[in-house]
């Protein structure tokens, strides 16, 4: 933006921001004010609109536009000037309107990013206190800059670093006690004014968050007397029973560090257990919102004191009054209330698998039996409810997550001890939706009972058998639909008593043709068909299963449905002993489906977006022959294969289609995801299909530049590499994918745009090193692809950069003759000079593109991915790395444009030594994630 635009100019930008009717001048006036944000001269303009107080919107652009500036873009203040912006910044927000909520709070955090960045403001809490606390009109303005400031203290936009990051918490340690003073005074002198009480809550909780407020005097402190009244004042206001209630879980939080913060866990765990009255009448009352707040609070209390609760169960702060309390939020009338305690079951629940002590366990057994028991209640549908419970509704979500709960908790009781009690609660008496729902939760706890108990299992089994579902329509559809669901829940018990199998399968079958249960009957058929598909019943059910994938569309059921019931016929054909009936058979199944698909080929009509997962649709065929393919053709690695000639008939509608279809991009996938399958499980028996299709995938690659191509290229690399007939025409099959993906992914913003080429590329490069190393490090394609492989390193898309770091790995996952015991051969010795000649033209830049990384590209996540790289580095050639490494940290910045200390130079000497000496990339690991904080 040259030349600087006038205040006028930016003024008349905003006054058609929101002012004008015309949708194009508001759009230009937007893109406008984007930039000028960006722009350096943002910092004086919007210093100058700050003083426009008769103007609400330039007043907030102007705040928002400084606060933004400081937060991306102080590199651009020299540092003499500092000292100056702070000082504006203190006088504008002093004479605001403590009405102009919006601005204060722009304003406020701008102070409190600038107090983070910039170092020469040492006492920043002190000086504004002297500032604003002696006149009580300022109190708004200080108590939100001091809440503010320690929660921007963990902004990761700031990128402040762990070394500043630790010296203000510090800081506001030591200044926390004049906070309180200010704080208390406030609260002494605005005890009724419930909206200040709770901006007093916040701005505790704020300092609470960050570990900023000292385990001393906090205990007796008038602000937690106060907090704790309104927690029980059922009068007080919502808002403010929740900034209560964020302050208390916020330093409960805390408390799980019993070391520092032991005295006031004590305290809060014997305060917070008088709430139990409270929460009662609150329960009582239905007032779900300060329920919700209490069941937080006893969650977070629990959660924060879990290690005593194991280590100590049932002793001081590992007191069982505790689940007392949460058990108490269980029996709830509103399921979200139930639900806040969910996240605290799972890490009981995980604390207890690792412990794996059948006596701790007997001791919590009777809460998380309180617990299933409740959530049978919870999960009840209204009597009312017509047909089945759809996906879309959040109960549905409620219910799904509620299974996975019990799932991962039922080993606490013991899955048949659970099943017993919940038998006795099932009646005839009950009305529908109540044995619905006790035979929902024991669909959770179906998988996990033993294939030998012969008492319990039977009788559930007879029940949905001869009472709940005979005939499927005799009782409301959700029940029988959770019938269904149970039988395929049982899958390995029937495996193992397969008298119940016929029985099962009969009601299933006949299920199929009811539309609310069709779908949930092809699940659990899909399920007990794969479990049992070597049993002799299974083959009798054959000839019944294929007629009714020949006659699926008749059928009300989705296109997963139908998938799943293919599959369930094709597992038991995949087992079918002889070949001849299997070949027949699996022609059969095709054919359903190719017929169809091959009248859309030779259809000249284009395909529309509305005509997506119709039968007008190839991908709606496609699926279906998947899954034939995927699972009804079996696996053989070498030798015939019984079902190559029906591989090699579907093959030219494989062509067909992807020259039909060459630019729908979803056809293509789901076309060479089926190919991917009948490659894999035809083996070596697919190889006179080879080279048709390679054929077809470079032509069509070049033309469209579809992924999923170089994800198939990595297919055939994969089985067919280590055949020397074919491992010439793959690498030239690489170099022609390789050509149009380097030009592709060198456009501006190439990688970002193509990750998922990136994605596969890398596989299909990865699958050749792993194949025939030499062969493709011979090739004229090795050294952009290594040059590709380090620009594309920095990638924060996880498959794309997983994809890449693991083939930067297996590029140097060579042995030298230095490390090796043996003499190296003379393939090996060629590779190993191939391999050292990449390294010395790239190393330096992939040293310093791995620092980086860390530095500031890839989240802490993928520091494990790294650390693989820089180990398989240094066990190729240490002293080159060591020296490429120390270059590139003496290039990183140690001090930010504030003058805040980023990482000293021990820090930088420990983190050159700790990496260059590791020998385990488990070691090199948590290094960088320490080394990552320092400079984010």
């Amino acid at each position: 933006m040259d030349p600087a635009p006038t205040i006028e100019t930016v003024l008349h930008a905003l006054r058609a921001l929101y002012h004008s009717p015309n949708t194009l001048e508001k759009e230009q006036a937007s893109k406008w004010l984007e930039n000028f944000q960006k722009s350096v001269f943002a910092w004086s303009i919007a210093d100058q609109l700050l003083a426009h107080r008769d103007d609400p919107e330039a007043c907030y652009f102007a705040a928002h536009t400084i606060k933004t500036k400081i937060q991306h873009h102080f590199y651009e203040l020299p540092g003499t000037s500092h000292h100056s912006l702070r000082d504006s910044l203190l006088n504008h927000i002093s004479s605001c309107d403590s009405q102009t909520s919006v601005v204060v709070t722009q304003l406020s955090l701008a102070i409190a990013d600038l107090a983070l960045l910039m170092a020469a403001w040492e006492n920043a809490v002190a000086d504004l206190l002297t500032k604003f606390a002696p006149n009580p009109a300022s109190y708004p303005v200080l108590l939100e800059i001091l809440t503010v400031l320690p929660e921007e203290l963990m902004n990761k936009t700031l990128r402040i670093g762990a070394n500043r990051r630790a010296e203000v918490t510090e800081q506001l340690s030591k200044t926390f006690e004049g906070v309180h003073q200010f704080l208390v005074a406030c609260l002494s002198g605005y005890y009724t004014d419930q909206q200040l009480c709770g901006r007093l809550f916040k701005c505790l909780g704020s300092w609470f968050s960050v570990g900023a407020v000292p385990d001393g005097e906090i205990r007796q402190s008038p602000l937690l007397e106060a907090l704790f009244h309104y927690l029980m004042d059922l009068s007080s206001q919502s808002t403010l029973h929740e900034a209560a209630t964020d302050c208390l879980c916020s330093a409960l939080y805390k408390c799980e560090d019993m070391t520092r913060y032991g005295h006031l866990a004590q305290s809060l765990f014997e305060r917070i257990m008088n709430l139990s009255s409270t929460y009662a009448q609150c329960a009582a009352q239905s007032d779900t919102d300060r329920c919700l707040n209490f069941a937080r609070i006893f969650t977070e209390m629990a959660e924060s004191f879990l290690e005593a609760l194991i280590q100590f169960p049932n002793k001081g702060l590992g007191n069982f009054s505790q689940l007392e309390l949460i058990c108490s939020t269980l029996d709830n009338e509103a399921y979200e209330v139930t639900e806040i305690s969910f996240n605290f079951w799972y890490s009981l629940s995980e604390h207890l698998y690792q412990v794996d002590d059948t006596s701790l366990n007997s001791q919590f057994s009777p809460y998380v039996q309180k617990l299933i028991l409740a959530l049978c209640k919870h999960v009840q549908l209204d009597q009312d409810h017509d047909g089945i419970l759809e996906q879309s509704e959040d109960f549905y979500d409620f219910r799904l997550r509620t299974s996975d709960l019990i799932k991962d908790v039922i080993f606490i009781v013991s899955s048949t001890k659970l099943f017993r009690e919940l038998l006795t609660h099932l009646n005839p008496s009950l009305t529908w939706n109540v044995t619905e729902s006790y035979l929902f939760v024991m669909t959770a706890i179906a998988g996990n009972m033993e294939p030998k108990e012969d008492i319990i299992v039977p009788h559930v089994i007879n029940l949905v058998l001869t009472e709940y579902c005979n005939p499927p329509v005799r009782h409301h559809a959700a029940l029988t639909f959770t019938c269904i669901s149970l039988l395929g829940g049982f899958k390995e018990w029937i495996k193992h008593n397969p008298q119940i199998l016929n029985p099962a399968l009969q009601l299933l079958l006949s299920c199929l043709r009811i539309p609310k249960l069709s779908n949930m009957a092809a699940t659990s058929l899909d399920l007990i068909c794969t479990e049992c598909m070597e049993e002799k019943q299974m083959m009798d059910n054959l000839p019944t299963l294929l007629q009714v994938v020949k006659d699926v569309d008749s059928f009300h059921i989705t296109t997963d449905g139908t998938v799943r019931l293919i599959k369930a016929a094709a597992v038991i054909l995949s087992k079918f002993p002889n070949e001849q009936l299997l070949c027949e058979g699996i022609r059969e199944l095709c054919k359903y489906q190719v017929v169809p698909l091959e009248k859309l080929v030779e259809d000249s009509s284009s395909l529309s977006s509305k005509d997506r997962a119709t039968k007008k649709d190839p991908g709606f065929w496609l699926d279906r022959l998947t899954s034939v393919v995927r699972y009804g053709v079996p696996a053989v690695k070498n030798g015939h294969h019984p079902c190559y000639q029906v591989i090699a008939e579907l093959w030219a509608t494989f062509a067909k289609v992807c020259n039909r279809y060459q630019s729908d991009v979803k056809t293509i996938e789901k076309c060479c995801r089926c190919i991917r399958f009948a490659i894999r499980n035809l083996g070596g028996s697919f190889t006179p299909l080879l080279e048709p299709l390679v054929t077809l995938m470079v032509s069509l690659y070049s033309q469209h530049l579809h992924s999923c191509y170089l994800y198939l290229g990595a297919i055939l690399v994969d089985v067919f590499g280590a055949n020397c007939h074919c491992i010439k025409g793959l690498l030239h099959m690489t170099e022609a994918l390789a050509m149009p993906t380097f030009e592709l992914l060198s456009k501006p913003n190439g990688l970002v745009l193509h990750s998922d080429t990136v994605d596969d590329f890398f596989r299909l490069c990865l699958r050749f090193l792993q194949r025939d190393r030499l062969v493709l490090l011979s090739s004229s394609i090795t050294s952009p692809m290594l040059k590709c492989a380090i620009a594309a390193a920095t990638l924060q898309h996880r498959d794309a950069n997983a994809s890449v770091m693991r083939f930067l790995v297996e590029m140097f996952n060579v042995p030298s003759p230095s490390s090796s015991k043996k003499a190296l051969n003379a393939e090996s010795t060629t590779t190993y000079t191939l391999v050292a000649e990449q390294l010395q033209r790239e190393g330096p830049v992939l040293v310093d593109t791995l620092l980086q990384c860390c530095v500031s590209a890839l989240p802490s996540s993928l520091m494990i991915d790294v650390a693989d790289v820089f180990m398989s580095l240094l066990t190729f050639d240490r002293p080159s790395v060591s020296t490429w490494l120390e270059n590139s940290l003496k290039s990183l910045p140690t001090e930010s444009t504030g003058g805040v200390v980023t990482a000293t130079a021990q820090q930088l000497k420990n983190f050159h030594s700790g990496v260059t000496s590791a020998t385990d990339a488990r070691d090199i690991t948590p290094m960088l994630k320490d080394f990552l904080i320092l400079y984010r």
